[in-house]
């Protein structure tokens, strides 16, 4: 193999090793993004044409069965895909949870937690800040137990908290109610909903289970027209108790 011998073919010897290797790409960032808007998606086409804005604070679900694009269209906001055709555009920061936690089995869950705080140069300020939102997530008192030891659940918690902890403008969720059984869907889909009315982030949620889209609340936006939410039958009210007959005093 020929060794480059000047420096001009050197850097562009070095420019082609690079760009073979940016396989990662970004979102495209635009400055002329709407006033109150943390994300836009315009024209963006895998199966259908998207359009989507979502404004800064605002809670959007995404509603569709597999294969409705809603993943890709995740992906494209996180920066690990790109649109061909349409634009994306994001502004602020932006956190992913994914369908699999993908915890890493040699760390603890508090430790998986803290990798999202790898620019906070201080260990301890960063394994306090995995300890306060593992309590948010209700996993507290499972911070020091390893991957392999968690319930789908317990998993899918540790996955959100570690996508909360940086305090993120635009969190992506994409669908980890799938794997949990239908109590534990409801039970998270609300734990999501309870942090994002403290927190207050951008959230886009996908998912195919219209009992989940209910329990977010938010903005529904159906990719399946077959599975538009309806509202839940209101419940009956509870009979009132007999009253107690007291004694008359004396």
């Amino acid at each position: 193999m020929s060794v480059p011998t000047t420096l001009e073919p050197r850097r562009a010897h070095r420019g082609r090793r690079r760009g073979k290797r940016r396989l990662r790409r970004r979102p495209v960032w635009h400055p002329e993004i709407p006033e109150g808007s943390v994300a836009v998606v315009t024209d963006v086409t895998r199966r259908f044409g998207t359009d989507l804005t979502v404004g800064h604070g605002e809670l959007v679900v995404l509603l569709g069965r597999s294969g409705t694009a809603g993943t890709d269209l995740l992906r494209c906001l996180g920066g690990l895909d790109r649109p061909v055709p349409g634009t994306v555009q994001v502004t602020g920061s932006v956190a992913t949870v994914f369908r699999e936690p993908r915890l890493l089995p040699w760390r603890s869950v508090q430790d998986n937690v803290a990798l999202a705080l790898l620019g906070t140069r201080l260990q301890a300020v960063r394994r306090e800040k995995a300890r306060r939102v593992l309590e948010d997530v209700g996993l507290g008192d499972r911070r020091a137990a390893w991957p392999a030891g968690l319930t789908p659940d317990e998993a899918a918690r540790a996955a959100l908290a570690r996508g909360l902890v940086s305090r993120p403008d635009l969190l992506l969720v994409d669908d980890p109610f799938a794997p949990l059984a239908a109590g534990d869907r409801r039970r998270l889909a609300r734990t999501v909903r309870r942090l994002w009315e403290r927190e207050r982030p951008a959230v886009l949620v996908t998912t195919d289970d219209p009992a989940v889209a209910r329990a977010l609340g938010g903005r529904v936006v159906p990719l399946d027209p077959t599975l538009a939410p309806t509202p839940e039958a209101p419940e009956a009210p509870a009979p009132d108790a007999p009253e107690k007959e007291h004694p008359a005093c004396p």
